[in-house]
């Protein structure tokens, strides 16, 4: 049996923007790992300011999908732009 059979995890996928809410979903046990993708388009450097206590609580993305591309134009924030 391989490590990864072994042990059951959960992972969180979208909708967190908070991080006092990601501390709580992992220190509550209820995921193990929790994932952003459209706040990283918006806020690259958005683990940093997190972890670092000295950003924001919460994520500017307002999950508003702005961030898809269109035709060839490539990914990035247009209602940032606006």
């Amino acid at each position: 049996m391989a490590i990864v059979d072994a042990i059951p995890w959960a992972d969180l996928v979208g909708g967190l923007r908070s991080f006092s809410k990601i501390e709580e979903v992992l220190t509550s046990k209820a995921a193990d790992f929790v994932s952003m993708s459209r706040p990283l388009i918006r806020q690259p450097d958005l683990p940093i300011l997190l972890g670092s206590g000295e950003g924001p609580d919460k994520a500017e993305c307002i999950s508003c999908n702005a961030c898809l591309p269109i035709g060839t134009a490539r990914m990035t924030c247009r209602a940032k732009m606006q």
